[in-house]
This record gives C-alpha cells, sequence and structure tokens, in this order.
C-alpha cells in the first residue's frame, strides 16, 4: 500500500560510530570516509525516536481511501479526488527514503515479497467478488494480467477493478526504486531520480494538457501508460522530498503545524474545485508540504492520536480495505436494484466501511488458521 505508517530503526553504527560488523555496504554502497551515504539518526528531527510511529500518516491514508471512494461514488462530491492517490504516492516514496537503513538489511526479494503480502490477499479477495457479481469467469489472459498486475503497466487488458490499477504501479516502481538505491550510490541515485522526475512531469503537462493528471491508462508517454507515469512521479517526488527533509536537521513543530495547517486547506480547496491543469501540479507541492510537516511535528501529533484509544487505530487500519473494496460496493448497489448516485452518502460509505471491516476480519482469521495449521505440520 502507500507505505505511510513505519518503524524507523536506529542504526547501529549510527549509535555506535565506527562498527566493525555494521560499517560495511548499505544497499551496495559506501562513501569513502566509510559511511553508508545514507541518513543517521543524528540526522532526524529533534525529539523523533526511531521506533516511533507516525499517527497522523495512519489518518491520512484513511481520509485518503475515503476520499477515493468518494470520487468513485459520485465524482461532483469531490472533482479532483484522484489527486489522493498522488498523496498516497507521495508518502510512499517519502517512507522509502526513511526506511533506507531497515531495508539494507533485507534482499530485494524479502521486499518484494514484504510489499506484495501487505495487499496481494484482500486484492485477490477483490478479484473473486467481482467475478462473483459479474456471474462469468473471464477469459484466462485477462485473469491473469489482473493476477499478475500485468495490465496496469500497459501489458495487455485486464479483468480487475480500474480503481485497483495503483496496487500494481505502486509495488513495480517501488521495486524500480529499492534497486536503484542498491546498485548505486544515494547521492547518485538522487541525483537520476530529480532528473527522472523533471523530465516527466514536463512530458506529464505536455501530454495531458485537458484531462491533467486523471488518467491511467487513456495516454501512453513513450513506452509508459500515464498510471505509471504517475506512480514513477509520485514516489520519485516523496524520496526527493524525505532527502531534503532529513538534511534540515531539525524542523519546529509550530512551523510544521502552520505549514501543515496550510497545505491542508490548499488541498481542500484543490479537491474540490474543477480540474486546472495549475491546481493538479501545483499539488505536488502541497503535498510533500504537509508531508514534511507531517513527520516534524510527529512527537507532538502522536500524543494527540495516542490518547484517542484503540477505535482510532482500529478505523486506520481500515483505509487499504476501504480503498480496495469500495468498488465493490460501487458495482453492487445497482444489482440490488438501486440508482448509485441516488444513494445517501451516508449508506453508501457505512456500506463500504462494514464490507471492509468483514474483509478485514476474514483476512485475520483465515491466516490465523492457516499458521495454526503450518505449525501442527512443523510438528
Amino acid at each position: 500500500y502507500c507505505g505511510g505508517c513505519f518503524r524507523l530503526r536506529r542504526h547501529a553504527a549510527a549509535a555506535q560510530g565506527v562498527s566493525g560488523e555494521m560499517n560495511g555496504e548499505i544497499l551496495g554502497t559506501r562513501t569513502p570516509g566509510g559511511d553508508s551515504g545514507i541518513m543517521s539518526g543524528a540526522q532526524m528531527p529533534a525529539g523523533y525516536k526511531m521506533e516511533q510511529r507516525i499517527y497522523v500518516f495512519d489518518l491520512l491514508k484513511l481520509l485518503g481511501a475515503i476520499g477515493v471512494s468518494l470520487l468513485h461514488y459520485n465524482w461532483k462530491l469531490i472533482p479532483q479526488g484522484y489527486l489522493l492517490v498522488e498523496m498516497f504516492f507521495i508518502m510512499s516514496g517519502f517512507c522509502l527514503y526513511l526506511r533506507l537503513p531497515f531495508y539494507s538489511r533485507k534482499s530485494l526479494w524479502q521486499i518484494f515479497a514484504r510489499r506484495l503480502g501487505s495487499f496481494y490477499a484482500f486484492y485477490l479477495m477483490a478479484l473473486f467478488l467481482q467475478i462473483i457479481l459479474s456471474g462469468k469467469i473471464p477469459a484466462p489472459y485477462l485473469l491473469a494480467n489482473s493476477v499478475l498486475f500485468l495490465g496496469d503497466l500497459g501489458i495487455g487488458s485486464r479483468f480487475a477493478y480500474g480503481s485497483l490499477w495503483f496496487l500494481g504501479v505502486y509495488l513495480f516502481c517501488f521495486m524500480g526504486y529499492m534497486f536503484l538505491f542498491r546498485v548505486i550510490s544515494v547521492e547518485k541515485a538522487l541525483l537520476i531520480i530529480f532528473a527522472t522526475v523533471f523530465v516527466l512531469l514536463c512530458s506529464a503537462y505536455t501530454y495531458s494538457p485537458a484531462h491533467c493528471l486523471n488518467r491511467v491508462s487513456e495516454a501512453i508517454v513513450g513506452p509508459f501508460q500515464f498510471g505509471v507515469l504517475r506512480g514513477i512521479i509520485g514516489l520519485g517526488w516523496g524520496i526527493l522530498t524525505a532527502a531534503a527533509v532529513v538534511q534540515l536537521k531539525q524542523i519546529k513543530p509550530v512551523k510544521c503545524i502552520l505549514a501543515g495547517g496550510l497545505s491542508v486547506a490548499f488541498l481542500i480547496y484543490y479537491l474540490v474545485h474543477t480540474a486546472t491543469v495549475s491546481y493538479d501540479f501545483i499539488n505536488y507541492a502541497v503535498i510533500a508540504v504537509l508531508v514534511s510537516s507531517c513527520y516534524g511535528g510527529a512527537e507532538q501529533l502522536n500524543k494527540v492520536f495516542a490518547g484517542l484509544g484503540q477505535k482510532f487505530f482500529y478505523f486506520c487500519s481500515l483505509s487499504l480495505p476501504i480503498y480496495i473494496f469500495h468498488m465493490v460496493v460501487v458495482d453492487m448497489i445497482p444489482k440490488f436494484g438501486f440508482i448509485l448516485h441516488n444513494t445517501p452518502p451516508g449508506i453508501y460509505l457505512v456500506t463500504v466501511v462494514l464490507l471492509a471491516m468483514v474483509m478485514k476480519f476474514l483476512k485475520e482469521k483465515s491466516e490465523t488458521i492457516l499458521s495454526r495449521f503450518g505449525a501442527a505440520e512443523r510438528k
């Protein structure tokens, strides 16, 4: 998913100075001084704990998932709700850069399995429900393209709900950037990412002047579908934002709250107004400020959210199933004889949340049963 909830682990080399075991290659790179070139604990904002979870990222994911579901329910409620997809991409890139020390201890295959495992069960459940609601089994190649996310990359057609294109694009763009950080130094990777984002932003503006960023497979830019372009730009923008933020070393909480509040106001303004090109591309900067502000003010914000109790964290954990299963509700309502847009938004959202809760419950129960079965087999 977007990867917004993360735990940064204190790097042994940063905490203990130059150590024999941890002072080796990280992500396959090494600077002349023996440092890995990756940010250390000393570069984090003052008061930020390396094991700390940023709860406001959880909340942003939940609100973003609800916004996307409302967009597909009735786009007039939130005309530029598709910009929330850019927020998911940017948060994912931001957290990717911050977690480089953690990822350095994992192989690319382990990282891929971890990312895929975070959403794949829900994705397959949504495909199954789509087949049930459609009343027909799709052609094998369509099903294979959807299961393997090939359709999301522009390789043939796909069967899965159109809104789920984000998952495949996110997965492959994420792994592409991880591979880049693995094979070259962080500094060189950042320069390549900066150049790539700059060129692709110019291309996106040139090739999609009328529809702004609200395209997925409708336009091709070079070898990429427009959705892939959005993924490369969004994750890259998040990585560059994180790289800039960690160099500040200290961000004053008051400034974070002020900047975050202004960026939220701008974002809401953009989302509910008629789409224009300028809104879409300014939005990259607005979201970057918002994510950076949340990161810088994490210590204070976490105290606020921690007091909301377990229900808050539970509902935040529904962001992924809400995003994945809202299209099932959009598809289901007309089959029961109701007109989607005539259904009150409150009833629609409650139905989406209830379905997300059920799917989350089923997934967790099945995982528990499978883990017990595996333990019994090992015995």
